[in-house]
């Protein structure tokens, strides 16, 4: 597995970066993305040049703002945050077509996304959390997507098992929990269980 976070997002365009990254595919290794919303486009970019390679979507390439004010200005209104979600939306599914392309339901608590401390209000970050996991969920389906922990970034919005709460009551009976937890995973990092 291979990893590269970019607060940019621009480096995963840019033509060096594109060559040099054959690295990566050559060894056959997977590759974590994490970036913001508004740069989904170079991952969408990458992806698209490197087909044989395995790309995991991280924390919902994190849409700052879409769920609350973040700082002084970014989703103050409820017209900025529609429209960040809107683009969310948008980038997401072009990202979803491409079928190297899986997700992790991740990086829900992290503070940049507004929601602010709600440990003891779990009902009110399962709502806020739901345009979220209901679009991912939809856009890559339940082969394509399986939670993760984010700890210790999550732990002032939510507990560990508030976090898999959350996800069973949003995704309901799309919800399995083999897939969601383990198979999913064991799958794209190609872990093996070795008999006893």
């Amino acid at each position: 597995m291979g990893s590269w976070i970019s607060r940019s997002g621009r480096t995963w365009s840019e033509p060096a970066f594109l060559r040099g990254f054959s690295a990566v595919a050559e060894r056959g290794l997977s590759f974590e993305i994490w970036l913001y919303a508004r740069h989904l486009p170079s991952a969408v970019t990458l992806a698209s040049e490197y087909p044989d390679t395995i790309f995991v979507l991280d924390h919902y390439a994190t849409p700052v703002g879409a769920l609350a004010p973040c700082g002084k200005h970014t989703g103050t209104t409820p017209a900025d945050r529609k429209s960040i979600l809107e683009r969310w939306r948008d980038d997401i599914s072009m990202l979803a077509a491409l079928p190297n392309v899986v997700a992790k339901h991740s990086g829900l608590g992290m503070p940049v996304l507004g929601l602010g401390p709600m440990r003891t209000r779990k009902d009110a970050f399962r709502d806020a959390i739901a345009p979220l996991v209901t679009h991912l969920d939809q856009a890559f389906g339940p082969d394509r997507t399986f939670w993760s922990s984010n700890y210790p970034m999550d732990k002032p919005t939510i507990s560990l098992p508030d976090s898999v709460w959350a996800l069973r009551q949003i995704l309901g009976d799309r919800f399995d929990e083999s897939r969601m937890l383990r198979d999913n995973a064991r799958r794209v990092y190609r872990i093996r269980i070795l008999a006893k």
